[in-house]
């Protein structure tokens, strides 16, 4: 019995050394580095992974998250990305971001330490070289077998899988339009236009178009007076309730107007300009990207936002064949 015990301890302290010393060749810190070339531009693929709610269709982490909620900001710098299963629950973090360039994150699996990873995107061409990190410290000695054994083989295979499934999704996305073609500055000279100037109710709009272009419309008959132009409509302020309007129309000939009709000039000067196709329903989106692309590009605003009704609702009844112009003056 007592030889049969020696042996056991023997075993167990044999093992144990070699946990303890075997753990002393074994790195402190688990480091991982992959990278692939992705036939797309660093902008396309940035946003796929700067944008958390963007990693579903190539994140090789989704199977089995039944719970995955975000918060912070859309994409960049301070997005944020929770998760819960049965096993495991964690949070993503980006710390830092340089937009189409580099990526930061923090990776805490509510186990101790916060595990770092890393995101560069390197344009080649028309290519992209991406990169993708892990970094995290291991304790002696469990965790560095852990990490050594069973952390590192599975983060291998699963960022392989990730960069090769990112590569397939971002290959198969039409390339993105370059914002020039969307949105043009142009100068604009002016010319004579006839309006009518008020602040209207917003449910009051459609009969106020109505009411006034057949009012200008009228005008211009009586008095022979040529139209040069699609109708155009300025908003020089807006709420939710009400907005202070002018509808105008283009025109050609000699008249001092009346009580009602004024004479002016179009808008002289820059403009952002856009086109948008189909519905009016849908112009408040157009108009929120048309300012964010100012912004963007450091524009200063310069004066009321218009638009101009190509297509005539009255002979087009689909609304998906309408285009509206979208003028933002610009200094």
């Amino acid at each position: 019995m007592k030889t049969v015990l020696k042996i056991f301890l023997w075993v167990v302290a044999g093992l144990l050394a070699i946990v303890l010393i075997g753990a002393l060749f074994l790195p402190s810190e688990t480091k991982l580095e992959r990278t692939i070339v992705i036939d797309s531009k660093p902008a396309t693929i940035y946003k796929q992974v700067a944008c958390l709610k963007n990693w579903d269709p190539w994140s090789p982490f989704k199977e089995g998250i039944s719970d995955m909620k975000y918060s912070g900001a859309e994409c960049g710098e301070g997005a944020i990305q929770t998760w819960a299963d049965k096993n495991m629950s964690g949070k993503q973090t980006i710390t830092k971001a340089l937009e189409n360039e580099y990526l930061k994150t923090e990776l805490d699996f509510q186990q101790g330490d916060v595990s770092l990873s890393e995101w560069k995107f390197e344009a080649q061409g028309e290519q992209t070289k991406v990169t993708w990190t892990f970094s995290s410290k291991a304790g002696y000695p469990l965790g560095r077998w852990i990490n050594y054994t069973l952390v590192l083989p599975m983060l291998t295979e699963s960022y392989e899988k990730g960069l090769s499934a990112l590569k397939n999704y971002t290959e198969s996305l039409k390339p993105e339009q370059d914002l020039s073609e969307l949105y043009k500055t142009e100068t604009l000279s002016g010319s004579p236009m006839l309006f009518i100037r008020k602040t209207v109710k917003m449910n009051d709009i459609s009969k106020t178009f109505e009411e006034f272009y057949g009012a200008i419309m009228g005008f211009m008959k009586k008095n022979k007076l040529e139209i040069t132009g699609a109708p155009l409509a300025f908003y020089h302020s807006w709420s939710e309730t009400e907005t202070d309007m002018e509808c105008a129309i283009p025109f050609k000939g000699k008249t001092k107007g009346n009580k009602q009709i004024k004479v002016g000039t179009t808008y002289m000067g820059k403009a952002i300009t856009y086109i948008h196709s189909g519905s009016y329903n849908n112009l408040q989106n157009s108009w929120t990207q048309v300012i964010d692309y100012t912004k963007k590009q450091g524009l200063e605003l310069n004066g009321s936002a218009y638009e101009e009704y190509i297509t005539d609702p009255t002979t087009e009844p689909d609304t998906s064949k309408w285009i509206t112009k979208l003028y933002q003056p610009i200094k």
